[in-house]
Parts: C-alpha cells; structure tokens; sequence
C-alpha cells in the first residue's frame, strides 16, 4: 500500500522565474521539491523558448551541488546520443520525458529510492542552438524519520572505576524534537543520567547488566537504538566516593558553580592530596581546567566565570587522597544561549560562463536554531533571490545585484542576525 505522507508536507511546488533568461530562451524549475526516504522524486525543468520552431536543444545537463560547494554533473542528454547517468547513481536516476532523436524541451529528472544524501542543490542547465544556455535550480528536501545509533565511551577512573557514556546519533529530516532514553525493562537506574542525546552512567556499589534504549522522534517519525552495558561492581574497598550533579545549567556571560564533594564514612577519614579537574572535549582530548591545594579540602566545587558556548562539554572532578588514591565524578555543564550567526559566500560557474551565488547562514545556539528567514536591508527579497532554509540562493540575471542581506535566525531564547553585501553586475544579453 503507498505511503501517504503527513498534510504538513502536502505543499505545492514553488515555481518562480529562476531560469538564467536570455533574449530567446528560458529555463523553468521549481525553487523546491519535497520528498521522502526511498520514495521517487520528480525534479521538473522545462524550456521555454519565445520561438520555438526556430529553437534547437542540444544538451541537457543536471548538476548537483556537493557539501564542499562544488558541482557535480549528475546526468547528461544529448538528441542524438542519448542519455549517460553518472556512477554511482546509474541505476536510479532518469530522464523523465527527454526521448532519444527527438527535440527535448522538457528535461525532467526522476531520481528513485530516495537517499539522506540526495538531499541537495540540483542545476538544470539546457543548450540550444542558436540561442546558448539557460538554466535553473531546484532545492531538492528529503525528509525521513531519524535513523539512530548508539555509541560508547569510557571515562576510566582510579581503583578501576569508570564513567561510561552513551550518545545517541542521529541523522534526520526535519531535526530532532526530542530524545528520551529508557531500558528494555523500563525506566533508568538511579546511576544513569539523561543529558539529551547522551547518558552518563555514573559508578555506584551495584553492577550493571542493561540493554538502555535511546528513542528519537520528528514530525515524520520515529527511530530507536539499544545498546547493553556491562559493568561489574567496584570491589569492597570502594566505600570512598566523590558526588557530583549530573547536570549545571547556565546562561552566556553567567557565573555557574561546579559543585564537586568528598563523601566517605566516619571510620575511614581521608585526607585530601590533591584535586583535579579535566573538560571532556568533544575530540575526546582532556584539558586541564584546575589544580590541586596542599591541605584538605573536601569541598572541590569549581566556579566557572564569564560562560561561552564552548564551555558546553562534560567536566569530570578527581579527588585524590592519601589513604584510598583517586576517585572521580562527571557533571555535563549545559551552556543556553541565543543564536549567533555569521554568513558565507560561495560562487558557482555554469556553461557559458553564467554564475550562482549561494549565501549560507551559519548558526549556533543552545537550544537549536527553530528558523531563518531571509529579507535585504530594503525589505523584501528581489525576485532573482531564493530561500532555501539556512541557505539563500540568488541566481545572475539580466539585472544587476547591488544589496545587503539579512539572516535572521530564531531559537527559545532569543534571535540573533548577520548581513552580508552582495553586487554583481547583470548578465549581457545574446542577441
């Protein structure tokens, strides 16, 4: 039976005047098309030519923007020779309409058994004689449900005690709305810490012996990933421990308190030689953030001043005492912040020297960036600029660009915004 995607996806195909004009030919395709994970998607392009019988194709070229900003050709046509796909995608990817010894003025791209990969720019660029090249992009959405994974680290400690994370991966379209984490028999044990799409599993006097399961859902759907973990409990020595909050949450600029203690039972006191504490980078390298005192100190909380973004990590407290050696908790800081943006340019040629210019937002911001919307100084967009998401796509036509343009860029805390001047002079006629 087909799969009847949600209403929310039901939209119509923008089609805008995005084709490169000349005085004789233009190219037509929609801004975007939508699709889904292994379904066939349709990427319309037809020709227009204001004299047709007198208006000859003789190639036609689909390229796709690759995520290092350059363009690929994907699939090409030629009347006369027919069409030649590109490996690896031979075997899914077609010419709609387009027919071997015939003028093809519709060169329509179906592309089947949708990938996550396929999710990009694509170019329709058509040549004809005499009257040269058009062209027009289309932005080609795939939406899926997220596909998870789970993946483990190991924070070793001394007297063979560890801290062990897990990170639930995951890629999906659109992003993420939330992760809940939970175990084939249920809710989490007192030693497992939720921390979004990690879980931190602290040592206790208990062995562990869970399968934890990590569920990730977005408005198309739902993904989950299990993973068992094994660890033994720590010998009968290990009454000694140090406690730590799971979790400290602060804000940009903030002054935030790491609390880190001592905790050991009255017939076995200790004596404090040193304290350490260590960031956990997402590298996986460790950096020292503390030192350590000469006198006890049972008390190791660390204030951490004046918060920026990259203080979000994983802060791990090591306590080391004369009479029992080290032992050591994890706290992940969370740091929330409005989004912060700055805007990047590439420039892409075409046949026949016509260019593309993509401008992309780039943002970052705890919690994640809801929206961008693009406009110019002047107001709204011209019509030879199209938006796509984080990334604006203005297309060389006959009229010169001479503006400055405006990401805005949302999250629950606030809004955030970068502009960025763009002026090329207009694209000269064929006559």
């Amino acid at each position: 039976m087909a799969r009847t995607p949600p209403l929310w996806m039901l939209l119509p195909l923008l089609w805008a005047s995005t084709g490169a004009w000349t005085e004789k030919v233009s190219v037509r395709a929609p801004a975007e098309v939508y699709s889904f994970l292994s379904y066939t998607a349709k990427l319309p392009c037809s020709l227009r030519p204001l004299e047709p019988n007198t208006t000859e194709v003789t190639q036609i070229t689909w390229l796709r923007q690759e995520p290092s900003g350059k363009r690929r050709i994907v699939a090409a046509f030629h009347p006369l020779r027919g069409p030649h796909v590109s490996e690896p995608d031979r075997d899914r990817m077609e010419f709609a309409a387009a027919r071997q010894g015939a003028n093809p003025l519709d060169g329509s791209l179906t592309i089947h058994r949708m990938r996550p990969e396929d999710e990009a720019n694509y170019t329709c660029e058509i040549t004809t004689f005499p009257w040269g090249t058009g062209s027009a992009s289309t932005w080609l959405r795939l939406f899926y449900a997220p596909q998870v994974s789970i993946s483990r680290s190991d924070v070793p400690g001394q007297q063979g005690r560890k801290e062990t994370i897990l990170t639930c991966d995951v890629r999906s379209n659109p992003e993420p709305k939330g992760y809940e984490w939970s175990t084939t028999t249920g809710p989490l044990p007192s030693s497992a810490v939720p921390q979004g799409s990690r879980l931190l599993i602290q040592p206790t006097e208990e062995s562990i012996n869970t399968t934890f399961i990590c569920r990730v859902s977005n408005a198309v759907g739902t993904g989950q990933a299990a993973r068992r973990v094994l660890l033994p409990a720590p010998t009968a020595k290990e009454v000694v421990a140090v406690w730590a909050p799971g979790e400290v949450h602060g804000f940009l600029g903030d002054t935030v308190k790491l609390p880190c203690n001592l905790r050991f039972p009255e017939s076995k006191p200790q004596n404090v030689t040193q304290i350490t504490w260590k960031r956990i980078l997402e590298s996986g390298h460790v950096m020292f953030t503390a030192a350590e005192w000469g006198h006890n100190l049972l008390d190791a909380s660390l204030s951490v001043h004046r918060l920026h973004p990259e203080d979000d990590a994983n802060y791990t407290c090591e306590i080391t005492t004369l009479q029992e050696g080290s032992y050591s908790a994890t706290t992940w800081l969370r740091v929330f912040y409005a989004p912060q943006v700055f805007i990047s340019r590439s420039d892409t040629t075409g046949q026949q020297g016509r260019y593309e210019t993509t401008l992309t937002c780039n943002a970052r911001g705890n919690p994640e960036p809801k929206s961008y919307d693009w406009n110019t100084t002047m107001g709204s967009l011209p019509p030879s600029a199209v938006p796509q998401g984080s990334r604006l796509l203005i297309q060389h036509t006959e009229e010169s660009i001479n503006a400055t343009f405006i990401c805005h860029v949302s999250n629950d805390l606030g809004t955030g915004q970068a502009a960025m001047r763009v002026e090329f002079p207009a694209v000269q006629q064929l006559h």
